[in-house]
């Protein structure tokens, strides 16, 4: 089972696919016109077992605001200031990602660009983070000044033992108000 948190337009869906033909896969993509791509690809790669939903994760049900510049856009998020272009937002359907996970999960992938800061420690909370074997998040440090996220997402799987390993790449020269993302590979020790 793997768990494929902010899917775009699929190609990691269907990379899962190409790795592990059997797998069942949850794909979760918030904006609509990104959505349709995603739906469109694996329908045309004849995909089974992958089931798509058209939500936001975040730490409740709702709605939210999702800033992206266009359909596609690798930089799209609930919280404003990661995409520098856009100047508003859409609103569209918000959904706790513990409400969906009912079963362990092998593998979750994560990349919703800032919106871990509220997933991971909600994961936590509702006792669903124990059901997850190990997970690969691609943590967004430092969004619009936002130096909370990657410390909060690393105290919580502290919290709740998950071992992990970081990487990034440091920019020079670093500039105090650039956003830097860090690759983090989190499990539960055997």
């Amino acid at each position: 089972v793997i768990f494929d948190c902010g899917s775009n337009i699929g190609v990691s869906v269907v990379y899962f696919k190409w790795c592990y033909p059997e797998a069942k896969i949850v794909a979760f993509e918030p904006h609509p016109g990104t959505f349709e791509l995603l739906s469109w690809n694996v329908s045309q790669n004849g995909l089974t077992g992958v089931r798509l939903h058209n939500v936001a994760l975040s730490e409740s049900d709702g709605e939210v605001l999702f800033h992206s510049p266009m359909a596609g856009a690798l930089s799209g998020s609930v919280l404003l200031g990661r995409d520098l272009d856009s100047k508003s937002g859409t609103l569209v359907p918000s959904q706790s990602l513990s409400g969906f996970i009912n079963a362990k999960v092998d593998l979750m992938k994560m990349d919703i660009e800032g919106a871990e800061v509220y997933c991971i420690p909600e994961l936590a909370k509702t006792g669903r983070l124990s059901q997850i074997s190990q997970m690969v998040i691609e943590c967004h440090h430092n969004i619009n000044s936002r130096n909370d996220i990657l410390t909060t997402v690393l105290a919580t799987l502290e919290k709740h033992k998950f071992a992990y390993q970081l990487s990034s790449t440091l920019r020079f020269p670093a500039d105090k108000a650039l956003s830097q993302d860090v690759m983090l590979y989190a499990h539960q020790p055997a």
